[in-house]
């Protein structure tokens, strides 16, 4: 079997090179045939996968955060269909969020993680695609494993970035906050797999495939990587109070029957332009509305 693992050394603040390092050898000796990739740039992941894949490998094993596993995910992708019928997804999950960790189940210690990886067990599960707009209105689109939102969470996901020092659960709440003073409500009428909605004072909506989003925020804690479905959570008027008020609820998953929380289940969403309001895919700026959020069914597998 041909491996090859594509390694982030910036993500978890620079401390993913040195994790990486030290597991090295037992990599090669777990996959005597394996090729180490390194990411230079943002968008660098997307373009070493899909050369893997095209030469052959059947095993590309992201290591770094959850940006790292959404760019190695998008290499394995080619006009929704995969690039390699073959080939198989792995996570060694070093980033500050992993958010997806969590969802999956991946331990967070690296070693046993690989053990994981080298006992084969796959399951085939869900990704999502969204669709928004580019600064200069041309069409994005953006596979993603975790989850996609819009409004308040979105610029959070922005702002989180220009935070100075290493990046952490409290590096969120702070970007969450200066968001908030940048933000408003606003009323979106929505189409929900084919048919129209009207959502009032909508603050952020999340289009979430796994269950938790914003380092460690468990957004969507009945969602399910298998089931064909997204869980859609809907927040209005959100304010420094509830914020404040709400923000354990959030953490541990508890906020879904709350008054400002609407939640349902769809494969897709068409939320039209308005007002320029950003949307995001597993923590990464993706663009404007408008913006179409799908889930393609079973279409990866992952080895976990």
């Amino acid at each position: 079997m041909k491996v090859t693992f594509i390694v982030n050394p910036e993500s978890s603040s620079g401390r993913t090179k040195a994790r990486f390092n030290r597991l090295e050898p037992e990599i090669q000796e777990a996959f005597p045939n394996t090729e180490i990739l390194h990411t230079k740039e943002p968008g660098h992941g997307i373009m070493l996968t899909r050369a893997a894949l095209e030469s052959g490998a059947n095993l590309v094993v992201a290591v770094g955060g959850d940006g790292t596993a959404n760019e190695v995910a998008n290499g394995f992708f080619d006009n929704r269909r995969l690039v390699s019928a073959d080939a198989k997804l792995g996570i060694l999950m070093s980033g500050t969020g992993a958010d997806f960790r969590r969802s999956i189940g991946i331990p967070k210690d690296l070693r046993r993680a690989l053990l994981r990886i080298k006992e084969g067990r796959t399951i085939n599960i869900d990704v999502g695609v969204l669709k928004s707009q580019k600064s200069d209105g041309s069409l994005n689109e953006r596979y993603f494993l975790n989850e996609s939102s819009l409004g308040l969470s979105a610029l959070a996901a922005s702002l989180v970035k220009d935070l100075p020092g290493k990046q952490s659960r409290l590096s969120y709440v702070i970007a969450a906050l200066r968001a908030l003073r940048r933000s408003k409500s606003t009323t979106l009428r929505v189409i929900v797999d084919g048919k129209e909605m009207e959502l009032k004072d909508v603050s952020l909506i999340a289009f979430a495939n796994a269950g938790y989003f914003g380092g460690a925020m468990h957004i969507a804690p009945e969602a399910s990587l298998t089931d064909g479905l997204a869980d859609v959570v809907c927040i209005s008027n959100i304010n420094l109070w509830l914020m404040i008020k709400y923000v354990l609820r959030i953490y541990s998953g508890t906020h879904l029957g709350l008054r400002e929380v609407t939640h349902f289940r769809a494969s897709s969403l068409v939320v039209p332009n308005h007002n320029e309001i950003l949307v995001e895919a597993d923590g990464e700026p993706q663009g404007t509305l408008p913006a179409t959020f799908e889930i393609l069914k079973g279409v990866l597998p992952l080895v976990c």
